[in-house]
């Protein structure tokens, strides 16, 4: 089993809108508080963290589940529907940007 954890600690002023990708599950982290991402999958690989500005979006990799927690407090599992097969040499990131974001 391959893990990875990655922390988004809030030091602003007001909360922080964090998107979980490729589900499209939205959280908040309040000021001052700490977001934790764990995932975990049979596959290798690394949870993506993307600084949008006003939010922050966060990716799992091919095979991954990714919980979620604000201060120790699990707010999503997504373990029961993990991260489809992608093609070969696509992150999700790549995958959920060719399909949903539109060219500029």
């Amino acid at each position: 089993m391959h893990t990875d954890i990655k922390k988004i600690q809030n030091t602003s002023e007001s909360s922080i809108d964090v998107i979980v990708e490729p589900w499209g599950l939205d959280l908040e982290i309040p000021s001052g508080e700490t977001g934790v991402f764990i995932g975990s999958s049979e596959q290798a690989g690394n949870i993506e963290v993307v600084d949008c500005g006003d939010y922050i979006e966060v990716y799992g990799w091919h095979g991954s589940g990714i919980i979620a927690e604000v201060n120790g407090r699990e707010i999503w599992d997504t373990h029961d529907n993990i991260v489809p097969g992608l093609p070969e040499g696509m992150s999700t990131r790549d995958f959920i940007t060719m399909v949903f974001k539109s060219p500029k």
